[in-house]
């Protein structure tokens, strides 16, 4: 039952990593990047319950005499405990510190491969390995553990990682939010995008670093060029005046989902920059009969809409689409909700962006007011 237990912990490891592969396919398999995180958690949630099956099993093995399993000078021991502990540790934090910046991420993710090296040292030092099937015992969980972390976490560090766009232009929109728009290098790095997915952006250049950013497009799905808003938000966001047309980007994706594979009327609702998902959906209304949403548009400052001529020529010339600002904070936008049960009925599937506490109000007056919880939709990661 230890061995059991222990093959099962390292085969979750393995699957964690896996899991941590921000890939198109990997996106369209498990339906959108956010489940195949949400399920990234849950194997490193079963990877602990099966680590902490395996000591049990020990400790009740050895019940006649723990301090075997404490001799610390057997090597097989050290590299169990060291194993352990870190792992417990390092999966601990990564629960904890699951909404952190990806930056952080990335130690975690290393540390975890460490702990997770260590494990399979400890499973080498027991079983002794003397022939090719003992070997490849142990090779094979190595290997696929190191060729799932290195996807996930060494590889798109690489500097030729993902496709290469070139700048079209960037301007302000105002002096929060840049509008950046890219095209191909090439024909065959098109990515074809559709309304509410988003692509992962690396920008070149000495003032820039090495991350991936999440941004939305907004522009019509299906164009050659990916136009995006963007928010100064950070430290390469706050460089974008120094980007220039005609450098490149590095472009990974599309991740996320179409926006009309769920069923219509929608309702949108955004608060700021969360806006930006709908613009491609909105644009995308026209194209099919079927297609109809009305959007609620939260922002503090009348000076901060974004693309309000577009969307009110959109409302005139397209039967599908109609939209409202609230020229208010998310905290008024919400108590404002909450009296609008009657027309809030009207509406099949309920999509939510902005900040996370905003996202989390507004489901929760939704579900208050009997909207179903399968209905509503919270949008980012």
């Amino acid at each position: 039952m230890a061995e059991v237990s222990g093959w099962i912990a390292i085969g979750l490891t393995i699957a964690t990593f896996f899991a941590a592969i921000r890939a198109p396919i990997l996106n369209r398999a498990f339906g959108h990047l956010k489940h195949q995180l949400a399920i990234h958690h849950y194997l490193g949630l079963g990877f602990m319950v099966f680590m902490t099956c395996h000591l049990i099993v020990l400790l009740r093995d050895f019940s006649d005499n723990w301090s075997l399993l404490f001799d610390i000078s057997d090597q097989s021991l050290l590299t169990g405990w060291l194993a352990f502990i870190s792992e417990y540790i390092l999966v601990g934090l990564a629960f904890k510190k699951r909404t952190d910046h990806y930056r952080r991420w990335r130690i975690i993710h290393l540390l975890t491969f460490l702990g997770f090296v260590i494990a399979v040292l400890h499973v080498h030092l027991i079983i002794e390995p003397r022939n090719w099937p003992e070997l490849l015992l142990i090779g094979i969980p190595l290997g696929l553990g190191f060729l799932f972390f290195f996807l996930a976490s060494v590889g798109p560090q690489l500097r030729f990682w993902g496709k290469r766009y070139q700048v079209d232009h960037i301007h302000k929109f105002n002096d929060q939010i840049y509008d950046l728009s890219i095209s191909p290098s090439r024909s065959k790095d098109r990515i074809k995008v559709t309304a509410g997915e988003f692509i992962y952006v690396r920008f070149s250049g000495p003032n820039f670093t090495r991350m991936w950013h999440p941004l939305t497009v907004i522009n019509h799905p299906g164009a050659n060029a990916i136009e995006m808003a963007i928010k100064i938000r950070g430290r390469d966001t706050s460089q974008l005046n120094t980007l220039e047309s005609g450098s490149f980007v590095q472009v990974r994706g599309p991740f996320g989902q179409d926006i009309w594979k769920t069923p219509s009327p929608q309702l949108w609702i955004a608060n700021g920059i969360g806006v930006s998902i709908f613009l491609g959906g909105m644009r995308s209304v026209g194209c099919n009969p079927r297609f109809q949403a009305h959007l609620m548009y939260c922002e503090v400052n009348k000076d901060q809409l974004l693309l309000q001529e577009d969307m009110s020529r959109f409302a005139e010339s397209k039967s599908g689409f109609s939209w409202q600002v609230y020229l208010c904070s998310g905290y008024e936008f919400v108590k404002t909700l909450k009296e609008k049960a009657s027309f809030l009925s009207n509406f099949k599937t309920y999509r939510v962006c902005g900040h996370p506490d905003f996202q989390k109000s507004v489901r929760q007056v939704l579900i208050d007011l009997g909207i179903k919880r399968k209905q509503i939709i919270l949008e980012g990661l």
